[in-house]
């Protein structure tokens, strides 16, 4: 994060599901906000519906 490059990592999704029909993020992602260096933003992404 120091060098302001982007990250993107996936996650496992659980084994159970607290409720059928919703949706599940399966990565999140971090970047350094480009008007303001001094800002980062951590993201989900990727959502799968369960």
């Amino acid at each position: 994060m120091q060098k302001g490059e982007k990250a993107s990592v996936a996650f496992g999704q659980p084994l159970y599901f607290q409720e059928s029909n919703t949706f599940y993020p399966a990565k999140y992602n971090i970047y350094v906000d480009e008007t303001n260096p001094q800002l980062h933003h951590v993201t989900l992404s990727d959502f799968v519906l369960r």
